[in-house]
């Protein structure tokens, strides 16, 4: 990572690369879609396991508590990383 910085950073007028962002963007909603996709095709087939709307059943291998847990933590990892975007906003107005 430290590297890729260093390349980066030698880079003239960064700031004016807006078609970089329209790349990264396109993308980022292209893997989304791909993702989305594969998913939904495994779970129209029925060769995966069991799954319901909200993830994983409540059954043998899963406890409503673990249930919950497991979701409060994905939310929780999802709200920390949201929290570093306004760091990178910052970081490129400066």
């Amino acid at each position: 990572m430290g590297v890729f910085e260093i390349v980066v950073s030698h880079i003239p007028d960064i700031g004016e690369m807006w078609w970089l962002s329209v790349m990264a963007t396109i993308t980022s909603f292209g893997y989304a879609s791909i993702g989305a996709a594969l998913a939904f095709s495994a779970l129209i087939s029925g060769h995966e396991k069991r799954t319901s709307l909200t993830g994983v059943e409540i059954g043998p291998g899963i406890t409503a508590a673990q249930k919950m847990r497991s979701m409060f933590r994905a939310i929780g990892d999802m709200m920390l990383c949201s929290s570093y975007s306004a760091i990178l906003i910052e970081m490129q107005h400066d």
